[in-house]
């Protein structure tokens, strides 16, 4: 369908990653173990300026000593670095969580990026020896790590791979031969841009794709997960109105069967024997699953609950 969703979960033309939909972990999440915010499943949501951030804290820390008192440089690294590894180590092993739930390490990853940038840039100027090439040899390796992110996806990784490849030439070019400053900064700014080309196209994916909206998540398979399948939580998915699937005989009965879950998918129902009498209509989740309009705990098979539930279909 136009604006729609596969039954992988990607969304048309994005050429999705091989082995999309098969990323493991619960709701998508991916294998706890310490390379898991560098993996498939997660490496797109969060991912892209880590290794950069890591790798700045280095030059930030170089004046720390244990029996010196800290100048404000070193006590905001230590701060933000404070804020950012025990998400990290949380989100390496935790079992259950969802994929927005990482965007609580975008403040620590933009600190320690923005300041290790401007350190490096300052220690590039000054031709500090010994660390006058960190921040270009950093940079070089997180720009390697997002076009590894990029790469499996066929519909995409040549033009964003060239964009950010063809910023990063110019961009080196401008630092190391242009005589004048402001074309050295202009050089050093493409080179920065030239990171976020990918990260920022991961962004615009829930506008450009559609997304649901209570479990949001980014990239070209913009769908939810759930067991580590992703499937279509929108509307229009799989072709029909409300995005639910088309029920069958339902534990022997014909004809639909339908709840609406969370973000307005619908997934199959299992009513049990009752759902004979319910040929025709389709069973609408009014207060929770199993409860009816005053609350009380109500049984899929019983007569309260099919009063309780049960309503004609669409047509």
């Amino acid at each position: 369908m136009p604006g729609g969703t596969g039954f992988d979960g990607t969304a048309p033309g994005s050429g999705g990653p091989r082995g999309a939909g098969r990323v493991g972990g619960m709701f998508g999440t991916g294998t706890p173990g310490p390379l898991r915010l560098f993996r498939q499943a997660l490496s797109g949501q969060i991912s892209w300026m880590l290794p950069l951030a890591l790798l700045s804290s280095i030059p930030l820390l170089r004046r720390f000593r244990l029996r010196r008192s800290l100048d404000r440089r070193t006590q905001a690294a230590m701060f933000w670095l404070a804020w950012l590894l025990p998400m990290v180590v949380f989100f390496s092993i935790a079992g259950f969580f969802h994929q927005y739930y990482l965007v609580t390490l975008a403040p620590g990853i933009a600190a320690l990026v923005g300041a290790g940038t401007v350190r490096g840039w300052k220690d590039w100027q000054a031709h500090r020896k010994g660390w006058r090439w960190f921040l270009p040899a950093a940079g070089v390796l997180n720009l390697m790590f997002e076009l590894g992110v990029v790469w499996p996806y066929t519909g995409l990784r040549w033009s964003l791979v060239v964009l950010a490849v063809g910023l990063t030439a110019v961009g080196a070019a401008l630092v190391l031969w242009a005589k004048r400053a402001p074309s050295r900064r202009l050089g050093a700014a493409l080179s920065v841009l030239a990171l976020l080309v990918a990260p920022g196209y991961w962004a615009l994916t829930p506008m450009l794709n559609g997304v649901n909206g209570q479990m949001p998540s980014a990239g070209p398979a913009g769908g939810n997960t759930f067991g580590g399948g992703r499937m279509a939580m929108r509307a229009g998915a799989y072709g029909f109105p409300d995005g639910g699937f088309r029920g069958g005989a339902v534990d022997g009965a014909p004809g639909p069967a339908q709840v609406p879950g969370y973000g307005g998918a619908s997934l199959q129902a299992r009513t049990g024997p009752a759902a004979a009498s319910l040929r025709g209509r389709t069973v609408r989740m009014l207060a929770s699953p199993r409860r009816g309009r005053t609350g009380r705990r109500l049984s899929m098979g019983s007569k309260a609950s099919r009063e309780a539930v049960a309503c004609p279909a669409r047509s």
